[in-house]
């Protein structure tokens, strides 16, 4: 199984871990995923990418998505932590993230983040929902 992550020190932050490539959506890796970020004590945990995350799973479906998002739901509960997964924009940016609607329902904070031509960047809450706990 090996989880591959990091922690990096960051002001105002207690540790802040990277998670790279784990399937969080098996039970497994989820839980030592949270062993793991416990262990650290972290304030965030951070799934580097969504894809990378969910590989073999099929982004479009509810179901598929439904289990990574309880499996963060899981590193969330067990820990304390924020959970942050960085996920992708479709070829249409207009269309919004790729895959399931299933996503978006069940976030409580989503942030897009568009770079422009001048190089800098903006950032647009696209949608927050108040504690569902």
């Amino acid at each position: 199984m090996g989880i591959h992550l990091r922690a990096v020190r960051k002001a105002g932050l207690r540790d802040l871990a990277v998670a790279v490539g784990r399937q969080v959506a098996e039970r497994a890796e989820a839980d030592a995923l949270a062993e793991i970020a416990g262990e650290l004590d972290v304030s965030l945990v951070v799934l580097d990418t969504l894809a990378r995350c969910s590989v073999g799973l099929d982004e479009n479906s509810a179901r598929d998505m439904g289990r990574v998002v309880a499996g963060m739901d899981r590193v969330r509960d067990a820990t304390g932590a924020h959970v942050l997964a960085l996920h992708h924009t479709g070829k249409d940016t207009s269309r919004g993230a790729r895959g399931s609607n299933a996503l978006l329902g069940a976030v409580d904070t989503a942030i897009e983040v568009d770079r422009r031509p001048d190089g800098t960047s903006t950032a647009v809450a696209t949608a927050i929902e108040v504690d569902r706990r």
